[in-house]
């Protein structure tokens, strides 16, 4: 049986172990993302017309990520933390309380202006 570990975290978890935390803390995260197909497939775009980079969490699912950092501000919910990492190139680690000012980027859907709710009516 394959082991995998949760980055950051210690010890090792069985596939069966390891999705079912992951997909419970990807659909609390909003990391619903598909994994790219591969480097030669062009990233997707966003009605918005901005180009859809997933990046991969540390816990092995993949959210849209804004492509650049912002500081943070006490309004908005949700901030994510790109790392480095040794074998995935990067990874983003969601950050609960996050310093004010402190560089992280924000999930492209709490950001995107075509996903804004239209007016009722």
């Amino acid at each position: 049986m394959r082991k995998r570990e949760l980055v950051g975290r210690r010890g090792l978890l069985c596939d069966t172990c390891m999705n079912w935390p992951a997909n419970v803390l990807a659909t609390l995260d909003g990391a619903t993302a598909p994994a790219p197909a591969g480097a030669e497939q062009l990233p997707p775009e966003c009605d918005c017309g901005a180009v859809l980079v997933p990046v991969r969490t540390d816990y092995g699912r993949w959210v849209y990520l804004t492509r650049e950092d912002h500081p943070a501000e006490p309004v908005r919910g949700e901030y994510w933390r790109v790392v480095p990492h040794p074998v995935h190139h990067q990874v983003a680690v969601r950050v609960f309380e996050p310093r004010p000012g402190e560089p992280l980027r924000t999930r492209h859907e709490s950001v995107c202006p075509a996903a804004a709710p239209g007016p009722a009516g």
